[in-house]
C-alpha cells in the first residue's frame, strides 16, 4: 500500500518525542514531501494574488544550527534571487 502522508508537528518542545517521531517516520527522502509540496500549493492557490516561487528540501534537517553549512543554502539562495 502506498499512501501520501503529511507530517504537522505542533510540539512546542524542539527536538522533544513529537519531533523526532516525525523526522523518523520521513526518513529524509525528497519524495516523501512531494504530497507536502502539492498541499502547500493548494493552500498558495485560495490566495489570487499569491504564488509558490519555488521550494527546497533539506533532508535530516531536524535540529537548531543543522542547516548552518548545508549544500542546500547555496540553492536557497539562488532560487531567493530569482524571485
Amino acid at each position: 500500500m502506498n499512501k501520501k502522508v503529511l507530517i504537522i508537528s505542533s510540539s512546542p518542545r524542539k527536538g522533544g518525542n513529537s519531533e523526532t517521531l516525525a523526522a523518523a517516520f520521513a526518513k529524509d527522502a525528497p519524495e516523501t514531501f512531494a504530497g507536502t509540496e502539492k498541499a502547500v500549493q493548494g493552500w498558495v492557490d485560495c490566495f489570487p494574488r499569491c504564488a509558490l516561487a519555488g521550494t527546497v528540501f533539506a533532508g535530516g534537517v531536524n535540529g537548531v544550527g543543522e542547516i548552518a553549512g548545508h549544500a542546500v543554502l547555496e540553492q536557497a539562495y539562488q532560487m531567493g534571487k530569482e524571485v
